[in-house]
């Protein structure tokens, strides 16, 4: 969970200037979310396979895979 936040804290500004969202905006969605779940408990069944999947490719972004695995999606956009 602590490296996602890092991620996140890291490339703040690219997903304030590609969601169109202010900064204050998506610390207060991050606050919220997080007041309600931990991500980590998200993640967690999907872990494995997202690791197993993100190893050979780069090994920091399998929890972000982990977590679009946890719910039905179209897909994941990183832009990395």
């Amino acid at each position: 969970m602590n490296m996602l936040l890092q991620e996140l804290a890291k490339h703040k500004n690219l997903v304030v200037q590609k969601s169109g969202i202010s900064g204050d905006r998506l610390e207060l969605l991050l606050d919220m979310l997080l007041e309600q779940v931990t991500i980590a408990e998200l993640c967690e069944p999907s872990l494995a396979e997202a690791r197993r999947i993100m190893d050979p490719i780069d090994p920091h972004d399998a929890p972000f895979l982990a977590l679009a695995l946890s719910f039905q999606s179209d897909g994941l956009w990183t832009q990395d």
